[in-house]
C-alpha cells in the first residue's frame, strides 16, 4: 500500500484515531494525537497467551478452506463503479469514495454486511470468520466501524474502515487493507516471559536504542503484524500509563517492529 492512499484515508479519519507510525528494529518514534473528541465502543479483546497460537492452528480444519462468503450477495468491480468511485485497487488494498449499497448502514451488522458483499472482489473467501467487528467511533459529521482481518483465531493489525455520513447513514469512504494469503509460523519462540523482561528492563540495559521507560501494561497480546506489508507473528504490549500507547515486537526474534503514541484502531 503506497504511502498516499493511507494519507487519503486517514485524513478522514484524523478526528476519531490519529495515525501509528512504523519504526526501524529499535526505536520508538512520536505520533501526531487526535484532536477531537469522539465517542468510542470497542468488542471485548481476546486474552493473550503463548497457547493460543498452537492450539488455534491444531484446530484449523484440514478439510477445504471454508467458505462462508458464497452466502453473501456479491458486487463486481463494475457494479462498485456503477455506484461509486473505486479511487484505487493495489495487492492486498482497495479504497473507495462514495456509496456502493442500496441499503442504509445504521449498525455494525450492516456495516459487516456491506463488506461481505465485496469479498469476491478482496479475495475473501470466509469472510464471517476472518473479518471480526474491533471498534466504532463518531462525530457530529461521520461515524466509522473498523474491523481486522483474524487469522486461525488470532487478530492481525490489518484493518478495514468504513466511514458512514450521519445525516445519510450512506457510506463516504472504505479502506480495506486485507490480505488473502498469509502463512507465518504460529509458535512463539520469543517468549511472553522475555516481552514482560523487555518492557520492564532499565532502558540502558536494553541492546539497541531504544531507551524508553516504558509503564504499567496489560498483558501482552499475540497477534499477526503486518507493518511491514509481510505477515509475521508477534506480541502487541499496550501500556496503561505513560506517553507510549503500545509496542509491537516480533515473536520469533524479539525485534522492536514499532511503537506508537497514540491508541491502535
Amino acid at each position: 500500500m503506497k504511502k498516499a492512499s493511507v494519507i487519503a484515508v486517514l485524513c478522514c479519519t484524523a478526528l476519531l484515531y490519529g495515525c501509528s507510525d512504523s519504526s526501524s528494529s529499535s526505536s520508538v518514534k512520536e505520533t501526531t494525537t487526535a484532536s477531537a473528541e469522539t465517542t468510542v465502543s470497542t468488542a471485548e479483546e481476546p486474552t493473550s497467551a503463548e497457547t493460543t497460537a498452537v492450539t488455534a492452528a491444531s484446530t484449523e480444519p484440514e478439510t477445504e478452506a471454508a467458505t462462508s462468503s458464497a452466502k453473501y450477495d456479491q458486487l463486481t468491480l463494475d457494479d462498485i463503479n456503477s455506484k461509486a468511485a473505486v479511487v484505487e485497487q493495489e495487492p492486498n488494498c482497495i479504497l473507495i469514495q462514495g456509496n456502493f449499497t442500496d441499503f442504509k448502514i445504521e449498525s455494525e451488522e450492516d456495516a459487516f454486511k456491506a463488506l461481505a458483499s465485496i469479498a469476491d472482489v478482496i479475495g475473501c473467501k470466509d469472510i464471517d470468520n476472518e473479518i471480526q467487528f474491533y471498534k466504532s467511533a463518531g462525530n457530529s459529521e461521520d461515524y466509522s466501524y473498523v474491523f481486522h482481518q483474524h487469522y486461525k483465531g488470532l487478530r492481525t493489525n490489518s484493518y478495514i474502515l468504513l466511514q458512514v455520513k450521519n445525516d445519510t447513514k450512506e457510506i463516504e469512504t472504505l479502506y480495506c487493507n486485507y490480505f488473502p494469503e498469509i502463512n507465518v509460523d504460529m509458535t512463539p519462540t520469543f517468549t511472553v516471559e522475555q516481552v514482560k523482561e523487555y518492557v520492564e528492563m532499565e532502558p540502558e540495559k536494553r541492546a539497541g536504542e531504544d531507551l524508553t521507560n516504558y509503564g504499567a501494561y496489560e498483558e501482552p497480546e499475540l497477534i499477526i503484524s503486518m507493518d511491514r506489508e509481510e505477515p509475521r507473528l508477534a506480541w502487541m504490549v499496550r501500556f496503561t500509563e505513560g506517553e507510549v500507547k503500545y509496542i509491537i515486537m516480533d515473536a520469533h526474534t524479539g525485534e522492536l517492529i514499532m511503537g506508537s503514541h497514540v491508541e491502535d484502531i
